[in-house]
């Protein structure tokens, strides 16, 4: 869409980047942080036995992370039900019914995610979490 320039730089050269711009710094602590949270969420969920609990979870991290750099209330993940179950290893068709029971999102065409309000999708995630523990 943009004209983008890459530029290939040693690990000494990116150390030194990272000490000379606050900005840099900030934005690459975020990303880490955000990869870590992103990885625990997910053995979260490939442990979870619930599969509501376990579609919970997941989400939440795919959901941190599209709403990283900006804030934003109804997103449509870039993930689909068919990279859920590829993540969690549970049947195409339990993804899809237990999404269902999930008020804050909607399936578009069996396949997309859409977050339709992500404030009530914690609210429900907390809720759920609460209920069942």
């Amino acid at each position: 869409m943009e004209t983008s320039y890459i530029k290939i730089v040693t690990k000494e050269e990116f150390i030194e980047m990272l000490i000379k711009d606050k900005h840099l710094r900030s934005y690459h602590v975020k990303m880490m942080s955000m990869k870590v949270i992103n990885i625990l969420s997910r053995i979260k969920a490939i442990e979870e036995k619930n599969a509501i609990f376990k579609l919970f979870l997941l989400i939440s991290a795919l959901i941190k992370i599209e709403n990283l750099f900006e804030e934003i209330n109804t997103v449509v993940l870039s993930h689909t039900v068919y990279d859920i179950q590829n993540a969690i290893n549970l049947e195409i068709n339990d993804i899809i019914n237990n999404l269902k029971k999930i008020k804050s999102l909607e399936i578009i065409n069996d396949k997309y995610i859409r977050i339709t309000n992500i404030n009530d999708f914690f609210k429900e995630y907390h809720e759920y979490q609460k209920n069942s523990y």
